[in-house]
């Protein structure tokens, strides 16, 4: 797997760069909306959880923040891998290259896109003085590769489905919104148990 991935190195390759033009073809902002989209997710629940909820937690709005990117992350990351496959089945039937490519440059597109909105919770971190204990990075770039693998373990598993049951890409959309609140990615798992 991994090997036959290198061989096509350059093909998946054009697929990130293609996955990556093709999200912001024809916009006048382009990669700038990687920013602006988490941003204004962010600005909505930064009021609605911090302002309206008012949380007595320190530095909620950083901790939010961190949860909302990674999340949106992995739910773009998994949604664009489920279509990945069955969106490209006319270039599949033409062309030879490991199937595998489309759902990692899938992938791969969602991690620069996170990438970017990163500097979205790096301007937070300054912004709001965060004192960074950098004895926790090793836990969390633990933490970032497990997310990746986890991410692209089960958009592989939904791409493969929804290859031979298209209905696999409106259930994920659904099914995520509840997962997104029925985790406790907003709240705090205190929260449950008062």
């Amino acid at each position: 797997m991994i090997f036959e991935l290198w061989r096509y190195r350059q093909a998946l390759r054009n697929f990130i760069v293609r996955n990556l033009t093709v999200r912001y073809k024809r916009s006048l902002l382009g990669l700038v909306w990687s920013l602006i989209n988490p941003l204004m997710l962010i600005i909505t629940f930064v009021i609605v959880f911090k302002y309206i909820w008012q949380r007595p937690e320190p530095n909620y709005s950083v901790q939010l923040v961190t949860a909302l990117l990674a999340w949106r992350f992995f739910n773009s990351a998994v949604m664009d891998m489920s279509a990945s496959v069955s969106a490209r089945l006319g270039l599949i039937k033409r062309v030879a290259f490991p199937r595998l490519i489309l759902p990692t440059a899938s992938l791969a597109a969602n991690f620069v896109d996170y990438l970017f909105s990163l500097s979205i919770l790096v301007a937070m971190f300054v912004a709001v003085r965060v004192t960074v204990d950098w004895d926790n990075l090793p836990v969390a770039l633990a933490a970032l590769v497990i997310q990746i693998i986890f991410t692209y373990g089960f958009g592989l598993i939904l791409a493969t489905l929804s290859v031979y049951y298209t209905d696999v890409q409106f259930l994920v959309g659904s099914l995520f919104q509840m997962w997104f609140f029925l985790s406790p990615v907003v709240y705090s798992v205190k929260d449950i148990a008062e």
